[in-house]
């Protein structure tokens, strides 16, 4: 169910797969990964919200193997593919929790789309990090960065689409002239 009616999905798309790519170089291990999935899940339609969290996904395993130089190893092509099923997993099930609380309003669905991603996202993680090794690094402080940052990632594009929606009305608009009183 699509929430938040964008105007250029395809636009869009290029958006958060660029957004995914930047904040990949600039956070490393720390991409909101759970924001572009409840962001895609919440303004596409199914398949074309699973499409942009894959490209998401892709943009950071390209930035991550191309330009950051991640080991190129069994863990980390499991770690990859887990991450990959994490956000296709949580961008269905944002939109099934966004079209069971349709009835709250846009802000309520949005809301509960984010926090249902972050439940989601993350407890998908820290079971992958129980088999493979490395649940030491979910600490609640790292928990709480890594919820800061999908939020702040959530809200800001939420806002540049808002912004590129004004515009491209104001723009796009055709001014309407007053009509002469007879």
């Amino acid at each position: 169910m699509m929430l938040y009616k964008i105007q250029a999905p395809a636009l869009w798309i290029a958006l958060l797969v660029a957004s995914a790519a930047l904040l990949s170089g600039a956070l490393v291990c720390a991409t909101p990964f759970a924001a572009f999935a409840a962001l895609a899940a919440i303004t596409l339609p199914r398949r074309a919200a699973a499409l942009a969290a894959a490209c998401a996904w892709l943009a950071n395993q390209l930035v991550g193997f191309a330009i950051l130089n991640f080991p190129i190893g069994f863990e980390s092509m499991m770690w990859s593919a887990i991450l990959l099923a994490s956000m296709v997993a949580t961008t269905v099930a944002v939109q099934s929790v966004c079209g069971g609380l349709a009835r709250f309003g846009t802000a309520g669905s949005m809301v509960a789309g984010f926090l249902a991603s972050q439940l989601v996202f993350r407890g998908l993680m820290i079971v992958a990090a129980s088999i493979l090794g490395g649940i030491e690094g979910f600490t609640i402080e790292n928990l709480a960065f890594l919820s800061a940052v999908d939020f702040a990632t959530f809200v800001g594009l939420l806002v540049i689409a808002e912004v590129a929606a004004f515009v491209g009305r104001s723009v796009l608009s055709p001014v309407r002239m007053a009509q002469p009183r007879a």
